[in-house]
């Protein structure tokens, strides 16, 4: 029986990194329809890559967390 070996170079799964805000006088409502339509518009571009995205931003990498994690 032969063994099958495969290498999985990058991410399984899309990394689509959403930035957002709470205002402290928003309603609870008024916060979600403001997210939903940041989420709609990064759907718009859900197929750019996400390590294209961090290199072109020129964010240096620090080795104890991830690069989406400020």
């Amino acid at each position: 029986m032969t063994q099958l070996r495969t290498a999985i170079v990058g991410y399984c799964s899309h990394i689509l990194p959403i930035r957002g805000q709470i205002v402290g006088d928003a309603t609870f409502v008024s916060h979600l329809k403001t997210f939903k339509s940041v989420l709609l518009d990064a759907y718009e571009h859900q197929d750019y890559p996400f390590a294209k995205l961090i290199h072109k931003l020129g964010v240096n990498r620090d080795l104890s967390m991830s690069p989406f994690v400020t």
